[in-house]
């Protein structure tokens, strides 16, 4: 080997591959799944606590109240939870799209097919 390469930060695998320069294309969608997955969740708390408060018996807050919570609660987690896998379709269309693209033209040459070995005993 040579001396120069048996360096820790001096090898040859530091010039290996480049990175890739192009930024990638499904953060908006992602991060966007993200909130609606996050919306989602808030939507099943405030059932959650709309819930709770209207079973805890005598409370302090307005029947009106707990129905709008509710109410919130029920429609923002089905429309949440709708848009989430409506971006998460929409990226795996454009994964699928990027990956389908046509190979190399220069494909390698085609093995010549082996030949079959003969087995034999050897008693």
């Amino acid at each position: 080997m040579n001396g120069d390469s048996n360096h820790i930060f001096r090898t040859s695998a530091l010039d290996g591959q480049p990175l890739d320069s192009r930024p990638p294309r499904f953060t908006w969608t992602l991060f966007a799944a993200q909130l609606w997955l996050l919306a989602a969740f808030v939507g099943m708390s405030l059932f959650a606590v709309a819930a709770k408060l209207l079973l805890t018996g005598p409370n302090e807050a307005r029947p009106t109240a707990v129905l709008v919570l509710g109410l919130l609660g029920a429609v923002l987690a089905p429309v949440a939870w709708w848009n989430l896998a409506c971006h998460i379709a929409r990226a795996e269309r454009e994964t699928r799209a990027t990956d389908a693209e046509p190979a190399a033209a220069t494909a390698p040459a085609p093995i010549a097919p082996a030949k079959p070995l003969l087995l034999s005993s050897h008693r």
